[in-house]
């Protein structure tokens, strides 16, 4: 139930962010701002399974570094408080219409790749460490530092986007990422050298920053 909780809150907190840059900022501001927020999402959660990995190697229990995340988020609470999320009105032509227009079917077929793509990315997110772990006995910060290493690289991956789709056709760079980042998927589970699954792991967060 605490996970699940969590899970919704990140997910709504991740949700509105997007919500509100794309009501605030126009043409490229608003790519720019977009960019920046996927950057340090990304940024976070770099540091924080190398932060993790740290402090559990040092006999650090695992439940008070849950502790210490609740503690970055009594300012980030306190920001959002006092934040003012105003911006410029925008008038919209209002169309009459007698009833709903149904949705097409492609926004379902987009709704659904949202939908795998998340569940992939979390759990492999989830399941990663545990992995390294547990079948190839791998040292808690090396294993850690692998979630790390992803993150890094869709990182990397997120700022270079907008550059490559500025001379690639969007559809075309889509496919590419989900073909590099499924293959790449497929070779992490099919290698048991750690540094060849390393390299993998950077090219899978290449591939999912496009998508």
């Amino acid at each position: 139930a605490s996970i699940f909780t969590v899970g919704l809150g990140v997910g709504m907190l991740f949700y509105l962010a997007n919500y509100y840059i794309v009501n605030l900022y126009e043409g490229k501001y608003r790519t720019m701002q977009l960019n920046a927020l996927n950057f340090f999402f990304s940024f976070g959660a770099v540091v924080s399974p190398i932060v993790a990995g740290i402090l559990i190697k040092n006999q650090v229990a695992w439940e008070q570094v849950y502790q210490l995340a609740m503690l970055v988020l009594v300012p980030l609470l306190l920001m959002t408080v006092v934040a003012k999320f105003e911006g410029k009105k925008k008038e919209r032509a209002v169309q009459a219409s007698d009833g709903k227009e149904p949705w097409n079917i492609n926004v379902y077929l987009i709704g659904a790749v949202f939908v795998f793509y998340a569940l992939s990315e979390v759990v492999f997110s989830n399941w990663i460490v545990v992995y390294l772990r547990e079948a190839l006995k791998v040292d808690v910060a090396v294993a850690s530092s692998a979630l790390s290493f992803f993150w890094t690289f869709m990182a990397i991956g997120r700022l270079a986007s907008g550059m490559i789709t500025a001379v690639v056709r969007v559809e075309k760079f889509i496919i590419a990422s989900a073909v590099l980042a499924l293959s790449s998927y497929i070779a992490v589970l099919s290698l048991d050298t750690v540094s060849f699954i390393f390299i993998f792991i950077a090219l899978m967060g290449l591939g999912y920053s496009g998508m």
